[in-house]
């Protein structure tokens, strides 16, 4: 089994995503796979823009005991590029268990800041999940709309969240001239 992962993870590495496939699926439900495997799977039927194959391929990964960001991080990246709603009707779903695990947290925001839409973004953000390169999005997106008050609506907000308003946005608030009690 980890001659096979190996060999698929140098393919991947190559960009050979249909040789990666060739070697993985038929360790895809063996008893002896881990998590990358499956994850794995995902990254290269990702490469083949086999979008919702993918899903399925990172899903079983976190099924099979993934705690690393970067499944999350995938697998919601795919789910964005299927259509935004899909990534965030994920984050509803993991939000409805409970507190997000730290890793789910971590891949959430790091997909939120690669993905094309802003919809990943100001879902973190209404959940108060949302950490300074998440709000950043958002407010270079008004920014560039020119819409003073949502900057100032999403400013204040930082200004309560967890880690407080980061050095780039007290910039900004001083820039645009906004005043927070």
């Amino acid at each position: 089994m980890e001659v096979w992962d190996v060999l698929a993870y140098a393919l991947l590495m190559q960009a050979d995503y249909s040789a990666c496939l060739a070697v993985l699926k038929p360790w895809s439900n063996h008893a002896t796979r881990n998590f990358w495997v499956n994850h794995k799977i995902g990254d290269a039927l990702r490469g083949l823009n086999q979008l919702n194959e993918a899903v399925g391929a990172y899903q079983l990964s976190l099924a099979d005991g993934s705690n690393t960001p970067l499944t999350v991080r995938n697998l919601l990246q795919v789910l964005d590029a299927l259509a935004p709603q899909r990534a965030v009707s994920q984050l509803d779903e993991w939000h409805s268990q409970g507190p997000l695990p730290s890793f789910v947290l971590e891949g959430a925001r790091e997909a939120a800041v690669l993905v094309p839409s802003l919809d990943l973004a100001e879902a973190l953000f209404l959940s108060g999940a949302a950490n300074a390169p998440c709000r950043r999005r958002l407010l270079e997106a008004a920014c560039y709309s020119f819409d003073l008050r949502t900057c100032a609506r999403l400013l204040d907000a930082s200004r309560l969240s967890a880690d407080g308003l980061s050095t780039w946005e007290l910039k900004l608030q001083a820039m645009l001239g906004i005043i927070s009690d």
